[in-house]
């Protein structure tokens, strides 16, 4: 009968392990504990004994910077009519430290006449745009170059008879 069990317990070919179940008039017996059949005793001893999956992950660095484009655009405006017409755009560069105003087509000059008397550069030749430094943490100088480009853009559109844009966003 001895020999019966053995043969039971054998664990078949797929690797699985079976148990033998218990002739009749023998007694069940427990299975016995291996190493691996630890049980915590708590939750938290548990949360302890469970491995972290970070720990295979290379480690993130922290301090690398978000790439964000340069200049990144603030405001656009249409200042035609219709789909496709010619934009000015408000771009800010911290890069160059600078806010900058760039026009799909040249305005008439006392549009540009409001950007020197502000104190803007006419970089038109070299680079295609109006340029203004700006030191870094600083708002006002932002502040003040949104609401000139609301005004310039406006007495554009208004010469074109068209209605004015950026109506509702107040600038500090």
């Amino acid at each position: 009968m001895a020999k019966s069990r053995a043969k039971r317990a054998k664990a078949p070919e797929s690797g699985n392990v079976t148990q033998a179940e218990p002739q009749a008039g023998e007694a069940a017996t427990a299975p016995e504990a291996s190493s691996d059949d630890h049980k915590p005793a708590s939750l938290a001893e548990a949360i302890r004994e469970t491995p972290n999956a970070t720990e295979d992950r290379p480690p993130v660095d922290a301090k690398r910077p978000i790439v964000t484009p340069d200049p990144r655009p603030i405001k656009s405006a249409s200042i035609g009519e219709g789909k496709g017409s010619p934009r000015m755009q408000l771009l800010r560069s911290h890069r160059f430290k600078q806010m900058q105003i760039r026009f799909d087509r040249q305005p008439e000059d006392h549009h540009l006449m409001k950007l020197k008397e502000a104190g803007w550069k006419d970089r038109t030749e070299e680079e295609g745009i109006w340029t203004k430094q700006v030191a870094p943490g600083e708002w006002k100088p932002v502040a003040d170059a949104e609401r000139l480009f609301k005004v310039i853009a406006n007495a554009i559109r208004e010469e074109k008879g068209l209605e004015p844009v950026l109506q509702g966003q107040s600038v500090a």
